[in-house]
Protein backbone atom coordinates (compact mmCIF):
# COMPACT_ATOMS: atom_id res chain seq x y z
CA UNK A 1 0.00 0.00 0.00
CA UNK A 2 1.03 3.63 -1.10
CA UNK A 3 -0.07 6.42 1.08
CA UNK A 4 0.86 10.22 0.55
CA UNK A 5 1.10 12.63 3.30
CA UNK A 6 0.23 16.30 2.47
CA UNK A 7 1.67 19.26 4.94
CA UNK A 8 1.05 22.70 4.58
CA UNK A 9 4.83 24.50 3.40
CA UNK A 10 4.42 28.27 3.36
CA UNK A 11 8.00 29.16 2.40
CA UNK A 12 9.71 32.02 0.71
CA UNK A 13 12.16 31.71 -2.42
CA UNK A 14 15.48 33.56 -1.76
CA UNK A 15 18.65 33.40 -3.63
CA UNK A 16 22.53 32.93 -2.48
CA UNK A 17 24.54 35.63 -1.17
CA UNK A 18 27.41 35.94 -2.44
CA UNK A 19 29.19 33.82 -0.13
CA UNK A 20 26.06 31.87 1.80
CA UNK A 21 23.07 30.42 1.50
CA UNK A 22 20.23 32.36 2.66
CA UNK A 23 17.94 30.92 5.47
CA UNK A 24 14.93 31.70 8.07
CA UNK A 25 17.78 32.65 10.53
CA UNK A 26 19.93 35.33 8.10
CA UNK A 27 17.11 36.62 6.73
CA UNK A 28 15.68 37.72 10.18
CA UNK A 29 19.15 38.57 11.16
CA UNK A 30 19.19 40.86 7.88
CA UNK A 31 16.39 42.60 8.72
CA UNK A 32 17.38 43.46 12.46
CA UNK A 33 20.41 44.99 11.41
CA UNK A 34 18.42 47.05 8.47
CA UNK A 35 15.19 47.92 11.37
CA UNK A 36 15.81 46.60 14.72
CA UNK A 37 16.37 50.07 15.95
CA UNK A 38 12.97 51.45 14.34
CA UNK A 39 10.64 47.86 15.00
CA UNK A 40 10.85 45.33 18.35
CA UNK A 41 8.11 42.73 18.56
CA UNK A 42 6.78 42.56 22.16
CA UNK A 43 5.76 38.95 22.50
CA UNK A 44 3.96 39.66 26.00
CA UNK A 45 1.73 41.96 23.76
CA UNK A 46 1.63 40.11 20.46
CA UNK A 47 2.05 43.50 18.82
CA UNK A 48 5.39 45.47 16.40
CA UNK A 49 6.43 48.79 18.36
CA UNK A 50 8.03 51.26 16.99
CA UNK A 51 9.93 53.71 18.06
CA UNK A 52 8.44 57.71 17.14
CA UNK A 53 11.63 59.24 18.11
CA UNK A 54 10.87 59.47 22.19
CA UNK A 55 9.08 56.26 23.46
CA UNK A 56 8.25 52.72 21.74
CA UNK A 57 4.21 52.87 20.37
CA UNK A 58 2.35 50.07 19.34
CA UNK A 59 2.59 49.91 15.51
CA UNK A 60 -0.75 49.77 13.51
CA UNK A 61 0.49 50.61 9.67
CA UNK A 62 1.75 47.14 9.19
CA UNK A 63 4.97 48.63 8.66
CA UNK A 64 6.96 45.32 9.59
CA UNK A 65 5.04 43.42 6.88
CA UNK A 66 5.89 46.15 4.17
CA UNK A 67 9.90 45.71 5.24
CA UNK A 68 9.72 42.11 5.11
CA UNK A 69 8.08 41.66 1.34
CA UNK A 70 11.09 44.58 0.68
CA UNK A 71 13.51 42.55 2.18
CA UNK A 72 12.28 39.84 0.47
CA UNK A 73 12.06 41.37 -2.96
CA UNK A 74 16.17 42.34 -2.17
CA UNK A 75 17.11 38.99 -1.43
CA UNK A 76 15.95 37.35 -4.42
CA UNK A 77 17.55 39.93 -6.80
CA UNK A 78 20.86 39.18 -5.63
CA UNK A 79 21.41 36.03 -7.78
CA UNK A 80 20.97 34.30 -11.12
CA UNK A 81 17.87 31.62 -11.21
CA UNK A 82 20.05 29.06 -11.06
CA UNK A 83 20.59 29.85 -7.39
CA UNK A 84 17.38 29.87 -5.76
CA UNK A 85 16.59 27.40 -2.82
CA UNK A 86 13.49 26.85 -1.45
CA UNK A 87 13.10 27.71 2.03
CA UNK A 88 10.31 24.76 3.64
CA UNK A 89 8.61 25.16 7.73
CA UNK A 90 9.68 22.62 9.71
CA UNK A 91 8.23 19.49 9.28
CA UNK A 92 4.99 18.84 12.14
CA UNK A 93 5.56 16.53 14.84
CA UNK A 94 3.34 14.17 13.63
CA UNK A 95 5.58 13.25 10.63
CA UNK A 96 8.23 11.27 12.75
CA UNK A 97 5.27 8.84 14.21
CA UNK A 98 3.11 8.52 11.04
CA UNK A 99 6.61 7.45 9.28
CA UNK A 100 7.58 5.13 12.62
CA UNK A 101 4.40 3.25 11.91
CA UNK A 102 4.77 2.89 7.79
CA UNK A 103 8.02 1.59 8.42
CA UNK A 104 6.62 -1.48 10.64
CA UNK A 105 3.43 -2.07 8.63
CA UNK A 106 5.84 -1.79 5.67
CA UNK A 107 4.13 0.78 3.70
CA UNK A 108 5.46 3.03 1.34
CA UNK A 109 4.85 6.93 1.84
CA UNK A 110 6.00 10.33 0.08
CA UNK A 111 5.83 13.58 1.52
CA UNK A 112 3.99 16.93 -0.33
CA UNK A 113 4.53 20.10 0.11
CA UNK A 114 1.79 22.60 -0.56
CA UNK A 115 1.61 26.21 -0.40
CA UNK A 116 -1.98 27.01 -2.43
CA UNK A 117 -5.19 25.09 -3.61
CA UNK A 118 -3.41 24.32 -6.59
CA UNK A 119 -0.81 22.72 -5.40
CA UNK A 120 -3.46 20.40 -3.97
CA UNK A 121 -4.80 19.76 -7.22
CA UNK A 122 -0.98 19.09 -9.04
CA UNK A 123 -0.51 16.62 -5.53
CA UNK A 124 -3.67 14.46 -5.50
CA UNK A 125 -2.94 14.31 -9.49
CA UNK A 126 0.33 13.06 -8.80
CA UNK A 127 -0.57 10.44 -6.38
CA UNK A 128 -3.05 9.22 -8.65
CA UNK A 129 -0.83 9.16 -10.90
CA UNK A 130 1.67 7.15 -9.06
CA UNK A 131 -1.08 4.34 -7.66
CA UNK A 132 -1.24 5.86 -4.12
CA UNK A 133 -4.47 4.52 -2.41
CA UNK A 134 -4.40 6.93 0.97
CA UNK A 135 -3.37 10.28 1.91
CA UNK A 136 -2.70 11.43 5.25
CA UNK A 137 -3.73 15.45 6.12
CA UNK A 138 -1.40 16.98 8.87
CA UNK A 139 -2.80 20.05 10.50
CA UNK A 140 -2.17 23.25 9.04
CA UNK A 141 -4.44 26.37 8.50
CA UNK A 142 -3.96 25.88 4.84
CA UNK A 143 -5.41 22.17 4.67
CA UNK A 144 -8.33 23.26 6.75
CA UNK A 145 -9.20 25.65 4.67
CA UNK A 146 -9.29 23.58 1.77
CA UNK A 147 -10.82 20.36 3.26
CA UNK A 148 -14.02 20.28 1.17
CA UNK A 149 -11.16 20.65 -2.10
CA UNK A 150 -8.54 18.15 -0.10
CA UNK A 151 -12.03 15.75 0.61
CA UNK A 152 -13.65 16.16 -2.98
CA UNK A 153 -10.37 15.48 -4.65
CA UNK A 154 -9.87 12.24 -2.56
CA UNK A 155 -13.12 10.93 -3.85
CA UNK A 156 -12.64 12.19 -7.34
CA UNK A 157 -9.06 10.50 -7.41
CA UNK A 158 -10.54 7.04 -5.57
CA UNK A 159 -7.70 7.73 -2.31
CA UNK A 160 -8.07 7.10 1.40
CA UNK A 161 -8.20 10.72 3.34
CA UNK A 162 -7.28 10.12 6.84
CA UNK A 163 -7.62 13.90 8.67
CA UNK A 164 -6.92 15.26 12.23
CA UNK A 165 -10.54 16.45 12.51
CA UNK A 166 -14.27 15.77 11.67
CA UNK A 167 -14.92 18.98 9.95
CA UNK A 168 -12.75 16.76 6.54
CA UNK A 169 -15.35 14.20 7.48
CA UNK A 170 -18.09 16.17 7.41
CA UNK A 171 -17.05 16.80 3.76
CA UNK A 172 -16.20 13.64 2.78
CA UNK A 173 -12.96 12.60 4.13
CA UNK A 174 -12.62 8.75 4.46
CA UNK A 175 -11.98 8.81 8.50
CA UNK A 176 -10.73 11.17 11.19
CA UNK A 177 -9.20 11.25 14.15
CA UNK A 178 -7.66 14.34 16.32
CA UNK A 179 -8.57 16.86 19.05
CA UNK A 180 -12.36 17.76 19.66
CA UNK A 181 -12.31 21.31 17.87
CA UNK A 182 -15.15 23.19 19.48
CA UNK A 183 -13.73 21.77 23.14
CA UNK A 184 -10.66 23.58 22.12
CA UNK A 185 -12.37 26.79 20.94
CA UNK A 186 -14.53 26.95 24.23
CA UNK A 187 -11.23 26.38 25.99
CA UNK A 188 -9.38 29.39 23.95
CA UNK A 189 -12.59 31.58 25.48
CA UNK A 190 -11.46 30.68 28.93
CA UNK A 191 -8.33 31.79 28.69
CA UNK A 192 -9.28 35.13 26.88
CA UNK A 193 -11.72 35.76 29.67
CA UNK A 194 -8.77 35.53 32.45
CA UNK A 195 -6.54 38.00 29.90
CA UNK A 196 -8.80 40.39 29.92
CA UNK A 197 -9.51 40.30 34.24
CA UNK A 198 -6.00 41.20 34.18
CA UNK A 199 -4.41 37.60 34.49
CA UNK A 200 -0.72 37.43 33.47
CA UNK A 201 -0.60 34.73 30.04
CA UNK A 202 2.74 33.69 31.51
CA UNK A 203 0.80 32.70 34.78
CA UNK A 204 -1.41 30.78 33.10
CA UNK A 205 -0.94 27.17 32.56
CA UNK A 206 -0.28 25.71 29.23
CA UNK A 207 -3.52 22.82 28.59
CA UNK A 208 -3.10 19.93 26.21
CA UNK A 209 -6.41 18.59 24.32
CA UNK A 210 -7.83 15.59 26.61
CA UNK A 211 -11.30 14.42 24.03
CA UNK A 212 -10.19 12.93 21.13
CA UNK A 213 -12.94 12.17 18.13
CA UNK A 214 -12.35 9.18 15.95
CA UNK A 215 -15.22 9.91 13.09
CA UNK A 216 -16.22 7.60 10.18
CA UNK A 217 -17.77 8.14 7.08
CA UNK A 218 -19.41 5.33 5.37
CA UNK A 219 -20.36 6.59 2.27
CA UNK A 220 -17.27 7.67 1.39
CA UNK A 221 -16.21 3.91 2.41
CA UNK A 222 -18.96 2.46 -0.10
CA UNK A 223 -17.41 4.91 -2.94
CA UNK A 224 -13.72 3.86 -2.25
CA UNK A 225 -15.14 -0.08 -1.85
CA UNK A 226 -13.34 -0.06 1.63
CA UNK A 227 -14.87 -2.27 3.97
CA UNK A 228 -15.11 -1.28 7.32
CA UNK A 229 -14.90 -3.92 10.10
CA UNK A 230 -17.47 -4.23 13.07
CA UNK A 231 -15.06 -3.70 15.14
CA UNK A 232 -13.33 -0.42 13.79
CA UNK A 233 -17.15 0.48 13.49
CA UNK A 234 -17.56 0.10 17.38
CA UNK A 235 -14.77 2.39 18.15
CA UNK A 236 -15.86 5.28 15.89
CA UNK A 237 -17.41 8.10 17.99
CA UNK A 238 -19.43 8.88 15.39
CA UNK A 239 -20.17 7.29 11.99
CA UNK A 240 -21.85 9.30 9.25
CA UNK A 241 -24.09 7.41 7.43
Amino acid sequence: MLAGALMDAPYVLHRLTPNDIVTEDSAAQQFVELHGDMLRYCHSRGKWLRWNGFYWEIDNTSLAFHWVRELDRQLAEDQDDRKRYKISAPAPPELSQYSSAARELGLSYDVFDVSTGNDIDQVFQKMKDQHFQAVVVFTANLLFTERKRISALGLKHRLAVVAPAKLFVDDGALLSYGPDFPTLWHRAAYFIDKILKGESVGDIPVERPTKFDFCLNLSTAKVLRIEISPAMLALADEVIE
